[in-house]
């Protein structure tokens, strides 16, 4: 039984993050191509690698938020039960999903101050045509 709660909360996870809807739906920002002369269009470049990052970043941010809702949210439903096992538990989860939220976001903000300061979020020192 536990086995088959694994598998299912595996696979609750991994639909998550595979929809695009959830989260920007183009990650790659550059589509490299060939033209007919065999000279690269559109190539990539630096600027296009950091925003590949900030994309990433932005989006595991995204996905964070509602999974740390649903644990707060199961949590709460531990707590409510009485048992003082549970509600142990419940407070376990607690400072855990709230330590990681913070770490989480922290990290973003990190990430955001040095893409900033290497020009990546005004687009002032690496276009990104």
């Amino acid at each position: 039984m536990k086995n088959l709660k694994n598998k299912i909360t595996y696979t609750f996870i991994l639909g998550i993050l595979f929809i695009p809807s959830v989260g920007k739906a183009e990650l790659v920002p550059c589509k490299p191509s060939v033209a007919e002369n065999g000279e690269m269009i559109n190539k990539c470049g630096f600027s296009h690698l950091v925003q590949l990052v900030d994309n990433i970043i932005d989006f595991i941010v995204v996905m964070t938020v509602p999974i740390s809702a649903i644990m707060f949210a199961f949590a709460g439903v531990l707590y409510i039960s009485g048992d003082p096992g549970k509600i142990g538990k419940a407070h376990g989860i607690f400072k855990n999903v709230g330590f990681g939220l913070l770490f989480v976001l922290g990290a973003w903000l990190i990430v955001k101050a040095v893409l900033t300061g290497i020009g990546a979020e005004g687009y002032s020192l690496l276009k990104f045509n």
